[in-house]
């Protein structure tokens, strides 16, 4: 293996490489830390940043409170073989109403959309809601 030359290292050496004292004192040499101070100089790094949305400032928010329901529709009900489901013991809160079912169901879950009731009530099923 190579041995790294000592003068690499710069011992010995008042500003080790880098010219003046003066050159590499802070982040005020450099235009500021990271990209602060971009387009300063003639207008050559804006453009790029303009186009990035999420790059300066706030934005969007997360709610804590927000409701997170597993939801299936009335179309998606064919994955499963049987005409009698509970929907709740698969993993789903809420049937909503897109689509059309394709046989006669008999759906439990613990909420429902009314599109989706009177579509498996169309179709000859019937809808039992539980109470959480």
């Amino acid at each position: 293996m190579a041995r790294r030359s000592k003068k690499s290292r710069h011992r010995g050496s008042h500003t080790h490489g880098s010219g003046s004292k003066k050159k590499r004192r802070g982040a005020g040499s450099r235009g500021g830390r990271g990209n602060a101070g971009t387009g300063k100089k003639a207008d050559q790094k804006k453009p790029k940043y303009w186009k990035d949305t999420k790059r300066f400032g706030k934005y969007g928010f997360t709610s804590i409170h927000a409701e997170e329901n597993t939801t299936i529709n009335v179309g998606d009900l064919h994955i499963f073989e049987q005409t009698d489901i509970n929907l709740t013991e698969h993993g789903y809160d809420k049937l909503l109403g897109a689509g059309h079912p394709n046989k006669a169901y008999n759906i439990t879950v613990e909420k429902a959309s009314n599109s989706a009731q009177t579509k498996l009530e169309e179709n000859g099923g019937t809808l039992k809601l539980t109470e959480e």
